[in-house]
């Protein structure tokens, strides 16, 4: 579930036990209090890291990821 939206279109989400970044899909925009259903043909890639401010003024850092098609083998 997204809880964050950045103006360059980036998302904080919950995910699993944490959160992740994501990265905009082409075309699609995230809003607060989205539920994100990856579909079955695609998958979570984790593509990096992310460090960022919280509120409380605490230094995070969280795995950037983008929504990508599965590879084939």
């Amino acid at each position: 579930m997204v809880f964050q939206v950045f103006e360059s279109g980036e998302a904080l989400a919950a995910y699993l036990l944490g959160a992740v970044l994501l990265l905009p899909e082409e075309g699609a925009a995230y809003y607060d209090a989205q539920i994100i259903k990856i579909p079955e043909d695609k998958c979570l890639r984790h593509i990096g890291t992310y460090r960022y401010e919280a509120e409380d003024g605490s230094i995070r850092t969280v795995p950037v990821a983008r929504i990508m098609s599965k590879f084939k083998l």
